[in-house]
């Protein structure tokens, strides 16, 4: 046998399986990322689809790439003493305890702590009949934030939205490194033109979870709108389309978060689709 020539087999050999590899790296790899990329066709195409069901989009629609990974949190411990001491300033409240939440109750309205990171307020007090919109009532409500010093670190505001009979709510979301974490919340509840309570549930980021990969393009989570939602039975308009985290409600020490799109309609619905998956995300 010609040893030169079965080394030189063998090298050739390994040299093609090598090209294969690599020509199958780069095929996959191209392929996965012109299926990331939005093109203007598929803005026009899915613009085209919105119209078909009876939506339209007013709001810029993200053509970028990303790549994100699972949150890791946990539910943050709120100072009870604060919080009373902003909200009771009148006097010292009555307090119980409730099937597992502390309830403060004065003058002022009741608080309640139902768990670790959540509190609920409901305000006394005769309610204004004129109803302000947009700017102004986001106005009053972060002056009375701010007057009671419950402006929380990294809260940006999400948005105005109807809530139970003629109450309007404005909700601010928890920031973290550029996207928003929509499981984490302030709500403010407004009665007229003043604010007449609020819920907080606020979480604590702990670190990434696995490894960091693509998510599905604005334009896929659209589509998958459409399929879950169905025609409108009148005109929609969609109001809001972004990129953050969200998760269910999980009684747990510590959990993770997946990366969504969140789309909002005029009319006050919410719908999360997971941006690895595509499936929706419910609370």
């Amino acid at each position: 046998m010609d040893l030169t020539r079965a080394k030189t087999a063998l090298i050739l050999a390994f040299l093609a399986l090598n090209l294969y590899l690599g020509y199958q790296l780069w095929y996959s790899t191209e392929n996965y990322l012109s299926y990331l990329t939005v093109t203007s066709g598929e803005v026009e195409e899915v613009l085209g689809q919105l119209e078909e069901y009876n939506y339209h989009l007013s709001v810029p629609l993200p053509r970028q790439s990303y790549t994100m990974s699972l949150l890791s949190v946990q539910a943050r411990d709120l100072d009870h003493e604060e919080l009373v001491q902003a909200l009771f300033a009148g006097g010292e409240p009555a307090v119980q305890e409730q099937e597992g939440e502390t309830v403060y109750t004065g003058q002022e309205g009741t608080l309640v702590f139902p768990g670790k990171g959540r509190a609920l307020y409901t305000r006394e007090g005769p309610a204004e009949d004129s109803q302000p919109e947009g700017q102004e009532l986001q106005s009053r409500g972060e002056e009375f934030l701010e007057e009671k010093g419950l402006l929380l670190p990294g809260a940006n505001f999400g948005g105005l939205y109807p809530g139970p009979g003629d109450r309007m709510r404005a909700l601010y979301f928890q920031a973290y490194e550029g996207f928003s974490l929509y499981t984490s919340f302030l709500e403010l509840h407004f009665q007229g033109d003043q604010v007449a309570g609020f819920e907080i549930y606020w979480l604590e980021p702990l670190e990434y979870s696995g490894e960091s990969r693509y998510v599905l393009p604005a334009t896929q989570a659209l589509r998958r709108f459409l399929e879950l939602a169905g025609p409108a039975a009148a005109p929609e308009e969609i109001t809001g389309l972004s990129l953050g985290y969200f998760s269910r409600d999980y009684d747990a020490q510590r959990w993770d978060v997946v990366p969504v799109w969140r789309i909002t309609g005029a009319s006050g619905w919410v719908v999360y689709i997971n941006a690895f998956s595509g499936e929706e995300e419910t609370s």
